[in-house]
């Protein structure tokens, strides 16, 4: 059962994988190194991800709240391509953090540091929203008798405040979005 949570988020990592590497050919084009200052292209482009992360929010403080039942993951015989495309689909769909991917993103091409920093800091930035999912793999993998005990307070507790910590994240990140945005200018 958990080979086949991990070909699901491979399928959400690659999707990472190659919104990063099209972000970085797209920012290049579009707002080149400035030397370090905040381009206007670039500013806009904060200004819209965080509006777009504000206007989330409000559907997410307006949406009633969902009863979702837990899918059933019994082995029906060899499936990678449907956990592959499950994550794929999953990240697709994830709009908070593929506009903080891409804002991050488009910092890192902009930045004037080392091939080595940006590659460092690269692999952070698609290490980071996976490890929602990695930590409690990695739980299982390494201490599976005592993974149900471990993680049964923090499900719960994530099943009851999902709504808010989905808000405050993007709250939060639209108005520093916006902030910086409009400081460039």
């Amino acid at each position: 059962m958990h080979r086949l949570r991990w070909r699901r988020y491979a399928g959400a990592d690659a999707l990472i994988v190659a919104a990063l590497l099209a972000l970085l050919v797209f920012d290049r084009t579009v707002a080149p190194d400035s030397g370090g200052s905040h381009s206007s292209s670039s500013a806009i482009i904060d200004i819209a991800i965080g509006a777009f992360l504000l206007a989330l929010s409000v559907f997410l403080a307006r949406r009633s709240p969902s009863q979702h039942k837990a899918a059933d993951e019994e082995p029906q015989g060899p499936m990678l391509g449907r956990y592959f495309g499950i994550g794929f689909g999953g990240m697709l769909v994830n709009f908070t953090t593929l506009a903080l991917f891409f804002d991050a993103t488009k910092e890192i091409a902009r930045a004037d540091v080392s091939s080595a920093g940006k590659t460092a800091v690269l692999a952070l930035v698609i290490f980071m929203p996976l490890v929602p999912v990695l930590a409690p793999l990695a739980i299982y993998s390494v201490v599976p008798a005592r993974a149900d005990s471990i993680l049964a307070p923090v499900n719960s507790f994530v099943k009851r405040h999902a709504r808010t910590i989905g808000l405050a994240i993007t709250l939060a990140f639209g108005a520093y979005l916006i902030v910086k945005g409009s400081l460039a200018f």
